[in-house]
């Protein structure tokens, strides 16, 4: 049945090996273009960096698959939200990718021990991060101008790189840095709309 919209289109699959598994995250072009030029700006020596996509882009698909290569290469990751209900609805998306993780929220908190963290800001802020963190990743990153518990991450984890994701990268504050908080902004390239649909 043709519904007029265009092919679903997608770039090759991210793959990665963890724990004798292999995992497999299908992208866009676009979003596996933000994965390669994140990870060159990452490369090229910014420790704090911004990945742009518009709403309903794909964020949290998008950094599955960042997820997925820091795995591969052994480091512990955090994914750090501002809202209990992003905290869940990336736990579901880590869950439906195959991606084992625990959560650091409240209540809610379980498998601490897991290599990637689903975590509140609030919680990380009463409770800390484990010491051995490899790479965090901040969802809605543009809150950080006025976040105090953010920053204060940031700044105490200043030797671990950091990925801030939002649909808004020129929200106010942003340009300022906020005392060194961010250094590049990077997008992909090509327009999300030759996809077809959207998704999370």
């Amino acid at each position: 049945m043709n519904t007029g919209l265009p092919r679903y289109q997608t770039a090759p699959a991210i793959s990665c090996s963890v724990a004798e598994r292999t995992l497999s995250i299908d992208l866009r072009p676009y979003q596996s273009d933000l994965v390669d030029n994140t990870r060159l700006s990452l490369a090229g020596g910014n420790r704090r960096v911004v990945a742009y996509l518009p709403t309903g882009g794909g964020k949290t698909r998008t950094a599955a698959a960042i997820i997925c290569m820091a795995l591969a290469k052994s480091r512990k990751v955090v994914f750090i939200a501002n809202r209990k209900q992003l905290v869940l609805q990336t736990s579901a998306v880590l869950d439906g990718l195959g991606i084992k993780h625990g959560i650091l929220q409240a209540d809610n908190t379980r498998n601490l021990d897991a290599r990637v963290l689903v975590a509140s800001i609030d919680t990380v802020h009463l409770r800390g991060l484990p010491d051995d963190i490899g790479l965090i990743i901040i969802d809605e990153c543009h809150s950080v101008a006025g976040s105090a518990k953010l920053k204060q991450i940031m700044f105490s984890r200043n030797l671990v790189p950091v990925i801030g994701l939002t649909a808004t990268p020129f929200a106010a504050g942003m340009a300022k840095h906020y005392e060194g908080a961010w250094r590049r902004v990077v997008r992909g390239s090509g327009d999300r709309r030759d996809s077809g649909r959207f998704d999370r």
